[in-house]
């Protein structure tokens, strides 16, 4: 059942692709180029933040060895509620 559901949005899709493609040497090369532009900004941005991550991942302590290092001298606590805005 599902199959054929895509199968026919698919050819719908289809149909107004092939229809638009006459369009793209009359100045539909436009929105084109600029979508291919803003894709390519996008991605570069997506996989900077990965290569990011992974390296302050890397260069990261030991949750173990950080608990370790806080028993000589505790952080000062304060009643309330804190918020820590992190992607962790």
């Amino acid at each position: 059942m599902p199959c054929r559901f895509f199968a026919a949005f698919g050819l719908i899709d289809l149909t107004f692709l092939s229809s638009n493609l006459l369009k793209i040497f009359d100045g539909g090369w436009f929105p084109i180029a600029v979508a291919a532009v803003v894709f390519t900004m996008m991605a570069t941005w997506w996989h900077g933040r990965r290569l990011l991550a992974e390296r302050r991942a890397g260069d990261a302590t030991e949750l173990s060895q950080f608990v370790a290092a806080l028993d000589p001298d505790p952080p000062p606590r304060i009643d309330g509620t804190a918020v820590f805005l992190t992607s962790d």
